[in-house]
């Protein structure tokens, strides 16, 4: 057991530096492909949320002119009742 653990180190210690670095760098650039991947599902979380909320926004102002719209008939409504009374219809 304690020969087979040294013959692993060996085989580690027998790789060129330059295959060592090479692997260093390939974990290197697989850690920074998952932290950009990570970035990007972060920027997709905030745009749904950012639509989301936009969407809050502008069922309020439907609401709102709606409310406002039919403020409009009313008094329109009203007016012209004035105006038909005024006129001895």
């Amino acid at each position: 057991m304690f020969n087979s653990t040294n013959k692993e180190e060996n085989d580690q210690s027998d790789l060129p530096s330059s295959l060592r670095l090479a692997l260093t760098v390939s974990f290197v650039a697989i850690i920074e492909e998952f932290l950009a991947l990570l970035s990007v599902l972060d920027s997709i979380e905030e745009y749904k949320m950012e639509v989301e909320n936009e969407k809050k926004v502008q069922e309020e102002l439907d609401g709102k002119f709606k409310e406002m719209q039919q403020q409009i008939d009313e008094l329109t409504k009203e007016v012209n009742r004035l105006k038909y009374r005024r006129g001895g219809f």
